[in-house]
């Protein structure tokens, strides 16, 4: 049997995917963040039986035998009553009470087969990915943390003036009522911004700007890339330019054989199996890695070169159950 972990509010990949599975009627469950947290359906974890039901779901753990883990933190529907100016707290506990339920899969159901692990996404580390990837050989970004302004100048002066910033760890997205949505992204830095830095600041991400002829978003799945060039983004962070709708134009790319060597055992030393690698390549034909999301969108970059990487994780469920 094959079990899904998902939400329901904010991932339609899961849904693509699930459409694959009852295509080729092939049985599965669905779990979702939010049901877990929903007071009206019934969930019931005994931890000395291998029966669980959660969602009005009973599962037997030992019929599973392989699991998608696809997001899962998402808790729009929690709610916390009556207001006493502890809202956020008490929320926050609510959230770590939740997220402990999803570890607990991952513990009780080790022996099933893992497409992504909830483990190796909560250890991720965007600098520790930089640091294996230089190990290997791979080319990256010059890269600073820190909270200093001098600091920070040397290291703008060092990289000919022409740096980025970007978050250290994996930033999440808010939505408000109109489900407008707030998210940290990679900016450009000026001189202008930092000279009007105070002299110390919270310990911040920065790293040198790459004169990129193209970006490539590679999805990596066991073993195997699929590869999409993006020619005209015209922001920073590729992800600005998709969400304003721009025209950007993408196709299919083939990574040379000893850079996919290089970063099959990159994913491998990060317990990925899957996830959506970033790379920039220069003009000269250099090719830097920027950072790897083990749950990262692909729907889009794989559609527009029929990949049909919806179908190929369906395969992979299918052939590993």
């Amino acid at each position: 049997m094959i079990l899904i972990i998902s939400n329901s509010s904010h991932e339609s990949t899961t849904d693509y995917v699930i459409d694959w599975l009852i295509s080729s009627s092939t049985p599965f469950i669905r779990l979702n963040s939010e049901d877990v947290i929903e007071k009206k359906i019934a969930t019931k974890i005994c931890v000395h039986s291998n029966s669980i039901t959660i969602a009005n779901q009973t599962i037997n753990l030992d019929d599973i035998n392989v699991v998608w883990y696809r997001r899962w933190y998402n808790y729009d529907n929690v709610t916390i009553s009556p207001k006493n100016g502890h809202e956020r707290k008490l929320l926050q506990e609510l959230y770590n009470e939740a997220d402990a339920i999803l570890n607990y899969l991952g513990f009780a159901l080790e022996k099933s087969k893992w497409l992504n692990h909830p483990f190796s996404n909560q250890l991720h580390n965007k600098l520790n990915a930089l640091r294996q990837a230089h190990l290997l050989g791979i080319s990256i970004p010059d890269t600073l943390l820190t909270n200093k302004k001098e600091v920070l100048v040397d290291f703008y002066k060092k990289n000919k003036n022409k740096i980025i910033t970007k978050p250290i760890g994996d930033p999440r997205a808010f939505f408000d009522k109109e489900m407008n949505v707030y998210k940290a992204y990679t900016e450009p830095l000026t001189k202008e911004f930092i000279d009007g830095l105070n002299d110390d600041f919270f310990v911040s991400l920065f790293q040198s700007t790459i004169k990129a002829e193209y970006e490539i978003r590679t999805f990596y799945l066991d073993g195997e890339f699929f590869s999409t060039a993006i020619l005209n983004s015209s922001e920073t962070d590729i992800k600005l330019s998709v969400r304003r709708d721009e025209k950007i134009k993408m196709i299919s790319y083939n990574l040379p054989i000893d850079l996919q060597s290089k970063l099959d055992k990159l994913m491998k030393k990060l317990d990925l199996n899957s996830g959506s690698i970033d790379m920039l390549k220069t003009e000269e034909g250099e090719f830097f890695f920027i950072e790897v999301n083990p749950v990262g969108q692909f729907l889009g970059y794989g559609t527009q070169n029929n990949y049909k990487l919806e179908k190929k994780v369906s395969d992979w469920l299918i052939k590993n159950s």
